[in-house]
């Protein structure tokens, strides 16, 4: 049987429409899904499309229930529209502390929020008592090594803890690292914290050797540096962990450990003040008064060169600082904008002397501490931007490298300098965190991995908070507390303690 023109052509047209219904019908849901997504909403009986907001909450751990204004909307993660305004976000769960904050929500932005959730009973237990008294100890910048010395019946012994062991680790954990005869010793920690500096006295002269935390080793078989131990010295790390910074009244020089090698970077002058500092790809860094001086100006480059002193280039020239604080008054009583400023010896927003600075490739910046206030310059754009118009300590750079935490006499402070672009929840600047009422009886700040949460020690109790200092949690207050440090998994923190016998206890406690 024939099949007839007039089917084969219903056929062809079918053929062809389908497929193209089939790819609208697709194209069209998936517009719904992605404008929906975006806060677009349908108002049938208004006859318009509106715009909302989209709270998105991504808890750790996830499950926990969510409210919007008091109101359950479901578990984490969770994602929901709503008009644009203020509300109060809750978020719960068995066994741990409510996280909450009022979150504003703008016109077609998705609010992505990361409550950390802290337990409300954390579990205690004691990894490691020492069976001789606690004599001195060592934690390395990164917070996740410590040496400490114990008196034992026949001696001194050094020990070293690590904090985050592989997996395949089965060595104890702390272990035994040197064996000595008094207690004389003083260590200077890498930056990674897996070599030191050990340094032994006697009354006569002092001896330097580098020493592996993470083997055991006999003194007589150390390595002893190749310096002038009758000579005072000061002795540092590079942030790279492959030389040391070795300063006196004569210069300023670098020891390569790798092949014993001692090179001149600085010679100095009398009654010259040297800021100087390094970084972790190896670079030294040391500023200099510029040429051009100006009456009312300090004018300064800052000078990079490689740790054996090859290769010397200026990162920043002539940028300027005025020598007097009436620039600053206005900013300290009505506060200022955070705007990038340029440096010239027309107009600058920056003043004083420079005291201190930290260079920090990865964020792409340099802090400067000066004797009047504090600021960021972003080497990308050649640019400052104050952070304190106050002197800050520098405490630590977070995990991201979009942050830092600083101290002035005000405020434990964060300094935000970079962001996602259209990131709309976080803003460039300082922020003080909140809730610390006497910031002289807080100390001991560090952030955790997640970069999202700070915790510090505040009159004997250790705290966790937001980045903001929401939400700020009571953990534990420790008698006769050293210090404490948390793993990189969030999940535990460590407290080093002694006891009225002096032997130092090492405590675990579940906190997420």
């Amino acid at each position: 049987m024939k099949t007839s023109p007039k089917t084969k052509v219903k056929s062809h047209i079918g053929s062809v429409l389908y497929p193209i219904l089939y790819t609208l019908i697709l194209f069209l849901v998936a517009s719904s899904i992605y404008f929906y997504a975006n806060g677009y909403r349908l108002d049938i009986f208004k006859q318009e499309i509106t715009q909302n907001g989209v709270i998105t909450v991504e808890s750790s751990p996830f499950g926990a229930d969510v409210y919007v204004n008091e109101k359950l909307v479901g578990k984490t993660p969770k994602s929901t529209s709503v008009k644009i305004g203020t509300y109060h976000i809750t978020v719960k769960k068995d066994g741990y502390f409510n996280w909450e904050k009022d979150i504003d929500i703008l016109e077609g932005k998705s609010t992505p929020i990361f409550p950390w959730l802290i337990k409300q009973n954390p579990k205690y237990t004691t990894l490691w008592t020492s069976t001789g008294s606690i004599e001195k100890y060592w934690i390395n910048e990164g917070n996740n090594h410590v040496v400490f010395l114990t008196k034992e019946i026949d001696g001194y012994i050094l020990w070293e803890y690590t904090l985050n062991p592989a997996l395949w680790d089965f060595t104890t954990n702390p272990s035994e690292i040197l064996k000595l005869d008094n207690n004389d010793v003083d260590i200077t920690m890498s930056p990674s914290g897996l070599q030191v500096i050990l340094k032994t006295s006697t009354d006569s002269t002092s001896q330097y050797y580098i020493l592996n935390t993470q083997v055991l080793s006999q003194l007589s078989n150390l390595r002893a540096l190749n310096i002038d131990a009758s000579k005072a010295y000061e002795i540092t790390w590079s942030n790279d962990n492959s030389y040391l910074i070795i300063e006196s009244t004569d210069g300023i020089y670098s020891y390569d450990i790798r092949i014993n090698q001692l090179t001149t970077l600085v010679e100095k002058l009398e009654s010259k003040e040297y800021i100087w500092t390094t970084d972790e790809q190896g670079f030294f860094y040391i500023v200099e008064p510029s040429k051009t001086q100006l009456t009312d100006l300090h004018s300064y480059n800052l000078k990079q060169t490689n740790l054996n002193g090859s290769n010397p280039k200026y990162i920043i020239e002539n940028f300027y600082f005025y020598k007097t604080d009436k620039y600053l008054e206005q900013y300290r009583t009505s506060g200022f904008t955070y705007t990038e400023f340029a440096s010239s010896p027309e107009g600058t927003f920056s003043a004083g002397e420079i005291t201190n600075v930290n260079v920090n490739q990865q964020a792409q910046g340099v802090y400067i501490k000066t004797t009047l206030a504090t600021y960021w310059f972003n080497i990308q754009t050649q640019k400052f931007m104050m952070i304190s118009a106050y002197p800050a300590q520098f405490i630590a750079f977070n995990h991201d490298h979009e942050r830092l935490i600083f101290t002035d006499d005000n405020q434990l402070g964060i300094f935000t300098f970079a962001k996602t672009e259209g990131d709309h929840t976080v803003d460039i600047g300082s922020q003080k965190v909140k809730n610390i009422a006497d910031i002289s009886q807080s100390s001991s700040y560090k952030w955790l991995t997640d970069s999202l949460n700070i915790t510090y020690l505040h009159e004997g109790i250790i705290y966790i908070s937001d980045v903001d200092g929401d939400n700020k949690t009571y953990i534990t207050k420790p008698s006769n507390l050293l210090d404490f440090l948390i793993r990189n998994s969030n999940n535990t923190l460590l407290t080093f303690t002694k006891d009225e016998e002096n032997k130092l206890s090492i405590t675990e406690l579940e906190i997420h």
